[in-house]
């Protein structure tokens, strides 16, 4: 009898630890205080971004069902761009990149909280990712060439973010 409630409470508080830690990991990300983001701020760096690049279409909402790609997410909408990008060749991503990434610098300074995260988040974190596969059409180094100071400033920092996530 002894051993069963023993065992029943010892299966209680693992149930509490595990409810505990779902619920920590469904909230890490909201700060009580923090302000809601400014949805069409956001919309609007994206659609900066996007009318920066002279050969880039977002795929229409039939096409993305077909291929399986989710258009009307403004960071996925950013993700479409990159993917673009780093598929041009590298003359026409040379012309490309330069202008989005000029427009993204203008955004980091002059466009807000949401604008900055749209590029960081959006554009930064995007080629970093894409880049990182041995299979990108584009390295690493064909969009560094492009960063200006605030972008530079930003991409290091991802960069400190994720290898400190990794280690």
């Amino acid at each position: 009898m002894k051993i069963n409630l023993w065992a029943g409470f010892l299966i209680a508080v693992f149930v509490a630890v595990l409810f505990g830690a779902w619920y920590l990991l469904q909230t890490r990300h909201t700060k009580p205080n923090a302000p809601e983001p400014d949805k069409k701020a956001i919309e609007a760096a994206v659609q900066s971004l996007l009318r920066a690049s002279k050969t880039f279409s977002p795929p229409s909402e039939s096409a993305a069902a077909m291929t399986g790609e989710f258009p009307s997410g403004p960071y996925q909408q950013v993700n479409n761009l990159v993917h673009h990008l780093a598929a041009l060749p590298s003359k026409k991503r040379a012309a490309e990149c330069l202008v989005v990434f000029r427009e993204a610098e203008r955004l980091l300074e002059d466009g807000g909280r949401e604008a900055g995260e749209v590029v960081a988040h959006g554009l930064l974190e995007s080629v970093q990712n894409i880049t990182s596969h041995a299979d990108a059409g584009a390295k690493r180094v064909d969009f560094e060439r492009f960063l200006g100071v605030k972008s530079r400033g930003e991409w290091d920092r991802l960069d400190e973010l994720w290898n400190q996530a990794l280690s």
